[in-house]
């Protein structure tokens, strides 16, 4: 239980309260609650990572629609930027992670590659925010 609890805590994010959740977290949660596998746990993080890039990339293209020409290009170059460094850090995870023994290790990974691309996805949507 306590593995449990441990998992679903990495996996939701750090310390959101229950008011201010983001539906992605609360469907996270959803999911973490209904399941008691590792495998299902890691099914809820996936779906997780795919709805935050989902995200992510709703927002780059909204605030990219906002800039002119100028600023897209500066945008699009920022991008690519970062998705270097999140390739280079999801190597780090798993660099990290992969010597571990214990299936709880790949849900860390998981949550910490996820919460990656979830604060890339809340800082284009705080710009887009901000533009709008």
């Amino acid at each position: 239980m306590k593995k449990v609890l441990l998992i679903s805590t990495l996996l939701i994010s750090n310390g959101v309260v229950a008011q201010d959740e983001h539906p992605i977290d609360a469907e996270l949660s959803d999911c973490l609650n209904n399941t008691s596998t590792t495998a299902g746990m890691g099914n809820c993080g996936s779906k997780a990572r795919e709805q935050w890039d989902a995200e992510l990339n709703y927002y780059y293209k909204s605030l990219r629609n906002l800039l002119g020409s100028e600023e897209q290009t500066v945008l699009r170059d920022s991008q690519r930027a970062w998705i270097k460094y999140r390739d280079l850090e999801i190597d780090n995870i798993k660099s990290m992670y992969g010597s571990k023994q214990g299936s709880m290790w790949g849900l860390i990974a998981l949550s910490d590659i996820t919460n990656l691309t979830k604060t890339r996805a809340q800082t284009l949507k705080s710009y887009y925010e901000q533009m709008n």
